[in-house]
């Protein structure tokens, strides 16, 4: 038989979030968004975390733990507001072998992943 395209879909670009819902998708929907982040310890002993796509989204705790738990509120509330804007603009994710090769020593690069919930009308 003839190999057929599986239902001749696209393949995903890497740049830039453009967001579809599609119009089936009534009441509310999940997005997924992960950004990495570069943690490191501070010189005072905390732990920062930045992500450095995301314009002043940053994070600071006592421990490692916290800290990612932080930055995972930090990414939430950033997408959120983005979402809520008149023209969402989400910047592209950097590939993490491309921060790595900028890191300092002792830093870390860590996927930080959210839900968020997108209602109707969101993108009206």
């Amino acid at each position: 038989g003839k190999c057929r395209s599986s239902s001749g879909q696209r393949p995903r670009r890497r740049s830039g979030i453009t967001i579809r819902v599609s119009s089936e998708a009534k009441g509310e929907c999940n997005m997924k968004f992960t950004y990495p982040a570069v943690i490191g310890k501070e010189e005072n002993g905390s732990w920062k975390a930045v992500l450095p796509d995301l314009a002043c989204c940053e994070a600071e705790a006592e421990t490692l733990e916290e800290v990612i738990e932080k930055a995972n509120a930090a990414l939430y509330d950033w997408i959120e507001l983005e979402l809520s804007e008149d023209e969402v603009n989400l910047p592209p994710i950097s590939d993490p072998r491309d921060l790595e090769q900028h890191l300092k020593e002792g830093q870390q690069i860590r996927q930080i992943c959210v839900n968020i919930r997108l209602f109707d009308g969101w993108d009206e």
